[in-house]
């Protein structure tokens, strides 16, 4: 499939994402779901794999510029997401685990804590005493890709419309990596099945909180 701007082709099938994909369909992906209360429930996802962040092309050239004459120059390379295939892939599958294992989950509507921590095999260099630091005591973390806030795009767009309607419904976002053993992402998710109501009018403690403000 090739996308078309102007004179510009754009492959996206590119032998990066075949390897990624490939990688990810020989991984495992483990779901499980519980409900803590009433209203929240928290979702866990294991991947043995890290989740591969969104890589785009930068845009080179005059591409998107205007000329002297306001017309629109055409070159350079497109701004696009290759990874898309990846993110629907994934988000395919654990589509089919919720259907399997828990075909009664309704989408959440309230607020939502997503936590990612990703787990990076260290460098073949490291030495014993590097490695003690790295994995065990946790003191030497991973300053190599990937860049967390990528992981997170990419983690929040293959669960969302899955777990929940709309990403603004995250209100906390966590990312780590560590050095392990393997590689590996745990992702979880704590969701408010819906949105969390105060009614009534102020007691005490509240009119006293209220008259602080200077809305």
């Amino acid at each position: 499939m090739s996308l078309k701007k102007g004179n510009i082709n754009i492959n996206q099938t590119t032998k990066s994402v075949k390897k990624k994909l490939e990688r990810i369909k020989e991984s495992t992906i483990d779901l499980s779901i519980e409900k803590i209360d009433d209203n929240k429930v928290k979702a866990v996802i294991i991947m043995d794999t890290i989740v591969e962040p969104y890589v785009r092309n930068r845009m080179s050239g005059g591409f998107g510029k205007k000329d002297d004459d306001g017309k629109s120059k055409t070159g350079g390379v497109h701004l696009y997401d290759p990874l898309n295939s990846y993110k629907n892939y994934v988000q395919k599958e654990l589509g089919k685990l919720l259907k399997e294992q828990y075909p009664d989950y309704q989408l959440c509507k309230g607020e939502i804590e997503f936590n990612i921590t990703i787990w990076t095999k260290p460098p073949q260099a490291f030495t014993k005493r590097q490695l003690v630091w790295s994995i065990i005591k946790k003191l030497l973390r991973p300053l190599i890709k990937p860049d967390i806030d990528n992981v997170a795009k990419t983690a929040m767009d293959f669960c969302s419309k899955l777990f929940w309607e709309d990403d603004n419904q995250v209100v906390t976002l966590i990312v780590r990596k560590y050095y392990g053993e393997r590689n590996k992402t745990i992702i979880i998710s704590t969701m408010d099945i819906e949105p969390v109501k105060i009614l009534g009018r102020t007691n005490k403690e509240e009119e006293e909180l209220w008259q602080t403000l200077s809305l």
